[in-house]
C-alpha cells in the first residue's frame, strides 16, 4: 500500500511540475519569486541556519552584509527552483543554448591517455545543469562517451522525490550512469576495463560512519568527505575540481581546475584539501551561490557526539 501511494504521489507531482515547466523561463522566475522566495523570507526558512553559517564563514563582515547575502541567497534558491522545473521539459536545443564547457580539452587529454577521472563539485551555482551533458547533441564529455560517464547521487529519504530527481537527471536515454552513492565503490570496481568519468558532489556533511578527515573550511573546523579521494588514490584516477559558474541569467559555464593527474602519487589528504580550498575560493568570490541552508557543520571535529 505504501508503495502504491508513493507511486501516486510521484505521478501527481511529476505531471504538475511538467505542466508548469512548459511556461517560459522568465515566467518561472517570477512564479518562483512569488511562490517560494517571498514565503521563505517571510517564514524565515532555515534563517537561523543560514545566518549562523554565513556569520561564522565571514567573520570579517558586518551584520548588515550577512543579512544582504542571506537575502540574495533566497533569490538564488528561487532561481534554482525555476531552472530545475524548466529543465524538466526544456528541449535539447534550449538547454545547450544556455550551457558551455570551455575546459573540455582538459578531460580529452586524460581520456587520450586511457585514464579514468573524477570531477569533484560542490552545491555551487546550478549543479543540475550537468544534465546538459546527457543531451544527444552534446556528444562525448571531454572525450568520454556517455556510456563511460556518470554522476553519483545521495539517495533522498522520500521515495517519491527520490524517483522524481532520478527521472530529472536521466531525461535522455544516453547511456549516462546515475549511481547511488552506496553503490559507487562496486560500480568503480566493475568498470575498470575502460576509462570512466565520474562526477561527484562532495560538500555534504559526512555521516558518522563515512570516511572523513578534519580540516578548516570557511574559518570553521569541519569534516571533509574522504570517499572520493580514497577511490581516486586506490585506482590512480586523475582528479579535477568543477564548478557551475553563472554566465548570464539562466546560463551556465562549467569550469574545471586540475587537482592532480594521478591521485595515487599524491599525499593522503591532498585531494580533499585541494578540493575544499578551490570550493572555498569560489564561495568567497560569490557567497549567495552556495547552499547555505544545509547543515554543513552538523558534525564538527571540535564537538563531542
Amino acid at each position: 500500500m505504501k508503495a502504491i501511494f508513493s507511486q501516486i504521489v510521484f505521478v501527481f507531482i511529476y505531471l504538475l511540475l511538467y505542466l508548469i515547466s512548459l511556461l517560459p523561463l522568465n515566467v518561472l522566475y517570477a512564479l518562483a519569486g512569488f511562490l517560494f522566495v517571498w514565503p521563505m523570507k517571510l517564514l524565515g526558512y532555515r534563517r537561523t541556519v543560514i545566518l549562523t553559517n554565513l556569520a561564522r564563514s565571514f567573520p570579517e563582515k558586518q551584520y548588515h552584509e550577512i543579512r544582504q547575502i542571506c537575502s540574495e541567497y533566497y533569490a538564488h534558491l528561487g532561481h534554482l527552483c525555476a531552472e530545475g522545473v524548466w529543465l524538466l521539459s526544456a528541449s535539447e536545443k534550449q538547454v545547450l543554448k544556455r550551457f558551455s564547457f570551455p575546459d573540455a580539452k582538459m578531460l580529452e587529454d586524460v581520456y587520450a591517455k586511457g585514464k579514468s577521472a573524477i570531477v569533484l563539485l560542490g552545491h555551487y551555482g546550478n549543479w543540475e545543469f550537468l544534465r546538459a551533458f546527457t543531451c544527444p547533441g552534446f556528444g562525448p564529455v571531454g572525450g568520454y562517451p556517455l556510456r563511460q560517464a556518470g554522476i553519483a547521487y545521495q539517495k533522498i529519504n522520500s521515495r517519491s522525490f527520490n524517483k522524481l530527481m532520478y527521472v530529472l537527471r536521466s531525461k535522455y536515454p544516453s547511456g549516462w550512469h546515475i549511481i547511488e552513492s552506496r553503490q559507487l565503490v562496486r560500480h568503480v570496481g566493475t568498470h575498470l576495463d575502460k576509462p570512466f568519468l565520474y562526477f561527484m558532489i562532495a560538500d555534504q556533511c559526512p555521516g558518522p560512519r563515512g570516511k572523513h578527515h578534519s580540516a578548516v573550511f570557511l574559518h570553521q573546523p569541519a569534516y571533509l568527505i574522504e570517499g572520493p579521494a580514497i577511490l581516486a588514490r586506490h585506482y590512480g584516477f586523475a582528479v579535477f575540481y568543477g564548478a557551475m559558474h553563472p554566465a548570464g541569467k539562466g546560463c551556465y559555464e562549467f569550469r574545471l581546475t586540475p587537482v592532480c593527474g594521478d591521485a595515487s602519487l599524491a599525499p593522503d589528504e591532498f585531494v580533499s584539501l585541494k578540493y575544499a580550498s578551490l570550493l572555498e575560493k569560489d564561495i568567497q568570490r560569490n557567497p549567495p551561490l552556495w547552499l547555505w541552508s544545509h547543515k554543513r557543520w552538523k558534525r564538527r571535529p571540535d564537538k563531542k557526539y
